[in-house]
């Protein structure tokens, strides 16, 4: 299990973050020097390359521009978020059919939120992003994040640990 805390803001190096969450574990565990994050940054560009294992067994493998893991109450992570960077002239829907795809959710529904949403934001209008939850599963919950802005469109995996009973 390797993890770094970086950022990375020019050039082509990768930043890994693999992370197992199949057990419970702190973001010291993966590699943090702190006690309530980890994190693994490159800006201006998806070079996160991530492998994900989430309770259950299930794999999320991909390249981001954020992978985030917050620790709960309890001080392992409960809530972990990969993001894009923003995306443009359309790149959102392969992130969100394949997010859709992986681990459902409403798909018209996020259309037809982006549909309203992109052009109020040509227009001006301030939009704080919307969620749409996935499938729950054993040992915790999908949601999708959009977060449309004048410059394109953020696309944030999210996955809440143990939010469903195993």
């Amino acid at each position: 299990m390797t993890t770094e805390t970086t950022n990375s803001g020019s050039g082509t190096d990768t930043v890994r973050a693999e992370w197992d969450l199949s057990r419970p574990r702190s973001p010291r565990d993966l590699g943090s020097r702190f006690e309530d994050v980890v994190s693994a940054e490159t800006l201006g560009r998806d070079g996160v390359a991530v492998v994900l294992t989430l309770p259950g067994g299930d794999v999320v493998t991909g390249s981001f521009g954020l992978a985030i893991g917050d620790a709960g109450r309890d001080g392992t992570i409960s809530t972990v978020k990969l993001a894009t960077t923003q995306l443009h002239d359309g790149a959102w829907d392969e992130r969100i059919d394949a997010f859709v795809a992986r681990f459902g959710g409403d798909r018209q529904a996020i259309s037809d939120y982006l549909a309203s949403a992109l052009p109020a934001m040509e227009r001006g209008e301030v939009d704080p992003g919307r969620y749409f939850p996935g499938d729950p599963r054993p040992g915790y919950a999908p949601t999708l994040q959009l977060r449309p802005d004048e410059d394109g469109v953020v696309v944030n995996w999210q996955f809440t640990i143990n939010a469903v009973p195993s």
